[in-house]
């Protein structure tokens, strides 16, 4: 009886490995090794981690920035026309849609018998666990969030304090929200509703993004005019430079896994941008692609994920949703 139980487990066993070999191999159009994704002048482009087999995703675009990727839901978000818009779309740039639309420097939402007037957005993040989508804009006291295809949209406000957002992260396990601020100096904390503000680092920084690592418990961040990017522990303690000489740095983001960092930088005397790479002690600096047209954002798609959306092949995102945690 036992023998023919082992000889059962061994079929299924085979069986499920049959299934992963032809589901991996058929058209999911697979990004296994992994991918960099960033914005030119008016397209979203991507290549290897390495910068090798370079193409363009989606093209004929109006100043895209704010590049997210989401690849536990198969979805990349970016804004457009100096904050006006708010698109996404598959990873593999299909299905484009606007998820908000600002008429005139504005969005206009019902909330109940009122609605909300919201400026240019100038930064967002994902809560890809909670499908939810934040973002902030200059001179308002507000924070937003609304469902990942754009719907309930609310809004919330930071306590006793003028706030001006250029940069926020989510922190998804403390459901925390970290952000820089063009009026307040440093690097601020607040939970996901609005209250209980920190203010973790008490220095001005001119910063292009701000990254939150919740397992490594370190926040990362760029100092533009400095050149470099600093790291702390989530507490704002601890403060050190990760990578140094670097010229207008704009964007980066985290490898976690191989220990990897990858930014994007801006050469204004010659109008290119480039994305470099690092290990995360600032070590093997190197450049991955050189002479880009007008960068503005940088994300990275860790191996495992792929570009399949969850409702079109279960098995494929679930295996690459546990090889991307």
């Amino acid at each position: 009886m036992k023998t023919n139980l082992l000889w059962k487990k061994g079929i299924v066993l085979f069986l499920v490995s049959v299934l992963l070999t032809v589901v991996f191999q058929g058209p999911t159009d697979a990004i296994g090794e992994g991918k960099i994704y960033w914005t030119e002048w008016n397209k979203i482009r991507r290549a290897n981690l390495d910068g090798t087999d370079v193409e363009d995703v989606v093209t004929d675009l109006i100043i895209p920035r704010n590049l997210t990727l989401d690849p536990r839901n198969g979805k990349m978000y970016w804004t457009e026309d100096l904050g006006s818009l708010m698109k996404r779309a598959n990873l593999d740039g299909s299905n484009s849609e606007t998820i908000h639309d600002i008429d005139d420097g504005k969005i206009v939402h019902e909330i109940g018998a009122g609605k909300f007037d919201f400026h240019r957005i100038t930064c967002m993040a994902l809560d890809s666990s909670a499908k939810k989508i934040y973002w902030a804009g200059i001179f308002i006291r507000k924070f937003y969030r609304s469902n990942v295809d754009g719907t309930n949209v609310e809004e919330f406000l930071i306590n006793g304090i003028f706030t001006s957002p250029k940069n926020i992260d989510i922190a998804q396990n403390a459901k925390k929200i970290y952000w820089m601020d063009f009026m307040l100096p440093g690097i601020t904390r607040t939970n996901l509703n609005g209250t209980e503000i920190e203010r973790l680092v008490n220095r001005f920084f001119d910063s292009g993004e701000l990254v939150v690592d919740e397992q490594a418990n370190k926040m990362y961040w760029i100092d533009v005019f400095q050149g470099r990017i600093l790291q702390s522990s989530l507490n704002g303690d601890n403060i050190e430079d990760t990578v140094t000489g670097l010229r207008f740095p704009v964007d980066f983001a985290l490898d976690t896994s191989s220990r990897k960092i990858y930014w994007l930088q801006s050469d204004k005397e010659v109008g290119k941008s480039k994305i470099g790479r690092a290990n995360l002690d600032g070590s093997n600096v190197i450049d991955i692609l050189t002479d880009l047209e007008h960068g503005t954002s940088l994300d990275i798609l860790l191996p495992g994920a792929y570009d399949v959306m969850p409702d079109e092949d279960k098995l494929t995102t679930t295996w690459a949703n546990i090889k991307t945690q």
